[in-house]
This record gives structure tokens, C-alpha cells and sequence, in this order.
């Protein structure tokens, strides 16, 4: 039967993806070739990292005070090198209004525990984020008969402060960059995957490193996964935490307000770390900062 999607020329409306999986294409229509991705580089020896992304028992943490430190040390260091965690929940099967609040409870108790680790007030961070701005986004990836030529979600570091991951039919397709090399992660079955985002690489002064990173598409199956974005209130001026600044440290990003942070970011097109680049201040900016 010969296939009813129009030819994608300049005189064509846009063919939705969803609309050509309904068909059986073996090629890649040229309007969805990316031409500027950077190629698929494995490690060294070409097999997937499950091993680099660390899993955080939020339970050893509320247990004894050595074995508690242990967890909380590993959960600093993950934050620190990688940006990038893994954390096993009870459930995941869960009405969604449910989920969302699950997921609001969860991100509250990283906060106490990301500010435990970064040696500050305890509630700091969640005094920043509690009723913060929140969003969440489900993305569907197709399979596609040459993924190579294609991106499902373009190199960037999230905007925000922390973001909950949840990869619902346990297709890889998550990709971080680390040392210039991509490589492929394989998340562990009903894992939620935290990433650490641009605003908490900001408020640590750059303690932390917000983690750049991709989505990419399978051959034969499909990939769903669901978002949560965690950001502090929009009337909020963000910044460095004040006792983050020494002489020794001194500010690295300028302060803004929140609510044009947001405006400014969704103004550009995703493209790796440049937004986060913007933000820094320069070298005699920082010192006059830490002065004032």
C-alpha cells in the first residue's frame, strides 16, 4: 500500500513523528537529519557505564551515624563529580496526581540532604524551593530505523535546581557528557535518576556540577519518560549561598532574579552548558561581589 504521509518538501506542512511511525519507513525523512550532532563516542571499550552513576540509599542515610555519613559522603561526592544520581523508591505505580506529590516530598528531602552536605543551614534550600516553580514534562521517543542520523532530546544541562527522572518502559536512551565523552547510562529498573541543574551548580557556587546530557532514540522501541523540574519561587533572587563566598571561593555567577532567569533561558535554543557559561561573572567581578 503506498504510503498516505505527503512528501516533506519546502512546500509541505511538518509531518509529525507520531504520524510516521504510523507507517513503515526505513530511512530517516531529511527534515529530521541532524547534520550538527556530535557522533556517538562510547568509553573505552565500547559497552555502557551502568557502574559511573552511583545509587543512594535514602535509608542507610537515616541509619547509624558511621553508616549514615558513608551514604551522605557518597551522595556529596555524586553531586560534586558527576551531577547525576540514582535512587531506588518503594513504588512507582502510583496515580499521578499521587506521583506528583511523592516526587515533591522526595525532592524536599535531597534538598535537606544536599544542604547537610554542603555544610549549610539545613533548611536553606528548602526554604528556597518550598512552593517553588515546578513543572513537569512527559517526552515519547519513537524508534527510528536509523538513530544515528537523529536526537531525542538536544545536549543541554537542565536550567533548574534538581530534576527527578523516571524512565517509564526501561529503554536506554540517556546519555551524559563527562570529560568531553558521551556516554550511554543504563538505568536500573524502577530507578529514579536525579540530575543536578544549572540553578544548584549556581547556589553551590559551583561546588556542584550540573550535568550536561541527551536523550537518544532505539531502533525498535519506543521510550517514555516523565520529568520533574524543581526550581525555587519565581519572586526569588537567585545566587551563590552567602556563606559559600569566601576570599578564598568568591562568588563565580552574578545574582538575578528568578523569574527573569526563566524568561532569559526558554528565550535561546538548547545548547549544552552556554546558558549556565552566561551566568558566570568574570574574574575582578567575582572579588568586587565578595566585597559587597
Amino acid at each position: 500500500m503506498e504510503s498516505q504521509i505527503p512528501p516533506l518538501d519546502s512546500g509541505s506542512s511538518v509531518v509529525s513523528v507520531q504520524e510516521l511511525i504510523k507507517e513503515t519507513i526505513n530511512t530517516v525523512p531529511e527534515r529530521y537529519v541532524r547534520h550538527d550532532q556530535e557522533p556517538l563516542i562510547l568509553s573505552d571499550n565500547g559497552s555502557t557505564q551502568t557502574s559511573v552513576v552511583p545509587v543512594i540509599d535514602l535509608g542507610k542515610l537515616s541509619s547509624d551515624e558511621i553508616v549514615g555519613d558513608q551514604e551522605l559522603q557518597k551522595l556529596h561526592e555524586a553531586c560534586k563529580d558527576l551531577g547525576l544520581f540514582q535512587y531506588l523508591p518503594f513504588t512507582r505505580r502510583i496515580a499521578l496526581d499521587s506521583y506528583i506529590k511523592e516526587t515533591q516530598k522526595l525532592a524536599m528531602q535531597l534538598l535537606s540532604l544536599i544542604s547537610k552536605c554542603l555544610d549549610i543551614e539545613i533548611n536553606e534550600l528548602k526554604e528556597l524551593f518550598d512552593d517553588g516553580f515546578q513543572t513537569m514534562r512527559m517526552t515519547y521517543y519513537p524508534p527510528c530505523p536509523r538513530p544515528e542520523l537523529v536526537v531525542g532530546l538536544t545536549p543541554h544541562s537542565d536550567a533548574n535546581g534538581i530534576t527527578i527522572l523516571n524512565q517509564i518502559n526501561d529503554v536506554d536512551g540517556f546519555q551524559i557528557k563527562k570529560d568531553g565523552v558521551w556516554i550511554p547510562i543504563h538505568i536500573l529498573p524502577r530507578a529514579f535518576v536525579v540530575n543536578v541543574g544549572d540553578i544548584m551548580e549556581i547556589l553551590s557556587n559551583g561546588v556542584y556540577n550540573s550535568i550536561e546530557h541527551r536523550a537518544t532514540v532505539d531502533t525498535t522501541s519506543e521510550r517514555i519518560s516523565i520529568a520533574m523540574f524543581f526550581n525555587p519561587k519565581l519572586d526569588l533572587e537567585i545566587g551563590p549561598i552567602q556563606s559559600l563566598k569566601t576570599k578564598e571561593s568568591p562568588a563565580l555567577f552574578r545574582r538575578i532574579k528568578m523569574e527573569k532567569y526563566v524568561k532569559d533561558f526558554f528565550s535561546q535554543n538548547l545548547n549544552g552548558k552556554s546558558y549556565l557559561e552566561k551566568m558566570k561573572l568574570q574574574p575582578e567581578k567575582a572579588f568586587a561581589s565578595e566585597e559587597e
